[in-house]
């Protein structure tokens, strides 16, 4: 039996805990977080089964921390940010992403905070999504912004405007797949063409990357865009 520590923030620790040959992640996170902490599990319990988002097995509480105890992918952070990849890596990679997100939005949840490190592999090569702690639900009324935590390089406008952000997810997956191509935040960059990449990747990456929330790609949209349907 052993625990090590994987990660560590001002406010959580994550561990994984290995038991011959079953291994579990356990999340811990301090009590004054209550609202994130509610957020991440309302998400997850609600996505409860789905195979594209990581498994909550139970939440315990003590005095000074929550603990969830959640899914171990064994295979890690889907992305190397240190290497290059050509256009049909790039491809393969976009709809993993794409498909997980695409699965919470059917369910009617917001991520809120998607990034590369936020995706993550099992031992069996699913990719899968992590870390609903800035998650939200659709309704079909305004969505005011509950959390104010997402990460910054990779935020929609809205969400520093602290406004509706119901697209969010879909500017920031933008965000990932331009880095992935090119290495760069697409703020730094003044045309989001992409040296030796398809126009119909450009036109892709144009549309996930639209300042007007009502102007992007839903994520059903975006899995049948010609770019990731040729061959």
């Amino acid at each position: 039996m052993s625990l090590k520590q994987i990660n560590c923030t001002r406010n959580s620790k994550v561990y994984t805990y290995t038991s011959g040959k079953k291994s579990l992640v356990i999340k811990q996170i301090k009590n004054h977080l209550a609202a994130d902490v509610h957020r991440e599990v309302r998400a997850l319990r609600h996505l409860e089964k789905n195979p594209f988002v990581v498994d909550l097995h139970f939440v315990y509480k003590d005095n000074l921390y929550t603990y969830l105890v959640l899914e171990h992918l064994q295979n890690g952070c889907v992305h190397d940010f240190h290497k290059k990849v050509s256009e049909q890596e790039l491809k393969i990679a976009t709809k993993q992403m794409l498909t997980c997100i695409h699965a919470c939005h059917r369910a009617g949840v917001i991520h809120g905070d998607i990034k590369l490190t936020n995706f993550a592999q099992s031992a069996s090569g699913i990719t899968k999504l992590i870390d609903f702690g800035c998650s939200s639900f659709y309704t079909s009324t305004y969505i005011p912004m509950e959390c104010h935590k997402a990460t910054w390089f990779y935020a929609a406008p809205e969400q520093f405007l602290r406004t509706q952000y119901t697209t969010s997810d879909m500017y920031s997956l933008g965000v990932c797949v331009y880095y992935l191509a090119t290495g760069r935040h697409p703020v730094f960059d003044s045309w989001v063409q992409t040296p030796g990449y398809s126009n119909s990747y450009t036109d892709f990456i144009k549309r996930l990357l639209r300042s007007e929330p009502c102007m992007r790609l839903t994520s059903h949209e975006a899995l049948i865009h010609p770019w990731l349907c040729e061959r």
